[in-house]
């Protein structure tokens, strides 16, 4: 590979008027003839989709010199204002060890005494991106003194592949991961630590039955789990300021979240084979992924109002009306017996196991006819509040970046029902949330209409599927050990 010199005369015009006629050598050979490379540490991860230092792919660098007096030179040692140059992934990587090197390696100017470090990437050992855009259609700037990265938008499945036994968005998710380092001249300095953060929030769905009585016998079958109406697009700007009394450089990004359409957004998974909740189960997690890892989802970091069921009517299915955790799911009683009495009153169909001496009702979803069909199921939802959580003894609203959150919801429990009915969906909203072939094995019920004895409707969009909503628990882990949470809600 060939060694690459830059010019420090062309630094020179970088600085600012304060420094511009100080007197700079054009030698830059380093004294050791070591080339820059990187040794990059991801901070601590749990066992899920993020990327951590086993799995790190190729990332981006982007390099600036400071000048002995103090100021930032405004010209790239390394990259430049439209992007990085790739760092690449060794063969060796051992544990939690290895170095990255640039395809043209770069020497240390010997005049600079020290050097500001950006690093980026989206990429993993598993990941199509390894050594093409880095960050999956997003783009990479530099420019007014600011790094950011515009335009991030997080993978969702195809549906249209048929003959899938599960879709999940979080599979198709990357960990977008960035760094910054300020870097002192050291007699090994040619090697830079890069500390990697993750950018992104990281959210994981379960069930879970809480305090069933002996008697309770409701099943609860589970075909699909989304985060509704999350915001979809975001701009993390880096933030960049240099202290040059101090020579001290700072990098507080943050992410600025919108959407990137006026449909609705929906992030999760959907399971041919339905995901079962009984008086047997504990918590299942209902964000399928089909491998060994914890199934999550990562999505942009963002403040946001929970939907209000009441306020719905204007502005049904479009995302102005909040977030929710919608599934698509049905709920049936089981009863001993292979039917019941013929004087009992009850006037619903029935699925008959003779061999267990077993029926079962179908409760939800209500069809008109009152018949079993064991391929209906029906969308329900519950309204989630932004967590508020503790950033250096500060409080702040929203989902925080390298943080996961983790939403228990207790369905059909002791004190809890089957949710609340979401708004209205068109079957143009089902291709953004089921597989292009559902039609041929599952029929969706939708809400009851029609008035009541009384002149009411009979249920209406934020009524209660059941006798009651689902309550939920959210924890908060900062990849560290600490929670919070313990809320209801409807």
């Amino acid at each position: 590979m060939k060694l690459r010199f830059i010019p420090l005369m062309m630094l020179a015009a970088g600085l600012a008027s304060s420094c511009s006629n100080e007197e700079v050598l054009d030698v830059n050979t380093d004294p050791t003839g070591a080339s820059i490379s990187f040794s990059p540490k991801v901070g601590r991860a749990t066992k899920a989709t993020e990327t951590t230092i086993s799995n790190l792919g190729n990332f981006a660098v982007v390099a600036r010199g400071v000048h002995p007096h103090g100021d930032v030179y405004s010209n790239f040692l390394i990259g430049g204002e439209n992007g990085g140059e790739v760092a690449t992934r060794p063969d060796n990587v051992s544990g939690t060890t290895g170095v990255w090197t640039l395809a043209d390696n770069v020497l240390w100017p010997s005049s600079i005494d020290n050097m500001l470090f950006w690093a980026y990437t989206a990429s993993n050992t598993s990941s199509d991106q390894m050594k093409g855009n880095l960050l999956g259609g997003a783009t990479f700037s530099f420019k007014d003194n600011t790094p950011k990265i515009s335009g991030f938008v997080p993978k969702k499945a195809d549906l249209t592949k048929e003959g899938e036994s599960f879709y999940f968005d979080g599979v198709n998710q990357e960990d977008l991961m960035f760094a910054f380092t300020s870097q002192k001249r050291t007699q090994s300095a040619s090697n830079v630590p890069l500390n990697f953060q993750h950018a992104l929030t990281q959210i994981s769905i379960e069930a879970k039955s809480a305090g069933k009585t002996d008697g309770d016998h409701r099943i609860v079958k589970i075909k699909g789990a989304w985060i509704v109406n999350a915001k979809d697009k975001g701009d993390l700007a880096g933030d960049f300021k240099w202290d040059s009394s101090n020579k001290e450089a700072t990098s507080d990004p943050d992410w600025t979240a919108r959407f990137s359409s006026n449909d609705i957004t929906a992030y999760g998974s959907f399971y041919k084979n339905e995901q079962l909740l009984d008086d047997e189960t504990k918590t299942i997690d209902l964000l399928k992924s089909g491998s060994n890892q914890e199934p999550s989802l990562m999505l942009i970091p963002q403040d946001f109002e929970a939907w209000n069921a009441q306020a719905s009517d204007e502005n049904i299915g479009k995302n102005t009306n909040g977030v929710y955790i919608m599934l698509l799911c049905r709920v049936e009683l089981r009863h001993e017996g292979a039917t019941h009495g013929v004087d009992d009153g009850a006037n619903d169909d029935v699925l008959i196991d003779e061999d267990n001496e077993m029926h079962y009702h179908q409760q939800f979803p209500v069809n008109k006819d009152n018949k079993y069909d064991a391929n209906e199921y029906g969308f329900v939802c519950v309204p989630i509040t932004a967590p508020v959580t503790k950033v250096d003894d500060i409080e702040v609203k929203g989902w925080q970046m390298g943080t996961k959150y983790k939403y228990t919801l207790d369905i059909c429990g002791a004190a809890s029902g089957a949710g609340i009915y979401p708004p209205d969906f068109n079957e143009d909203i089902y291709k953004m949330l089921l597989p292009s072939d559902y039609a041929g094995y599952l029929t969706i019920g939708t809400r009851p209409t029609g008035m009541d004895a009384d002149n009411n409707p009979i249920k209406k969009v934020g009524d209660p599927v059941l006798d009651s909503e689902i309550k939920f628990t959210v924890s908060v882990n900062e990849w560290g050990e600490w929670v919070s949470g313990n809320e209801n809600a409807r």
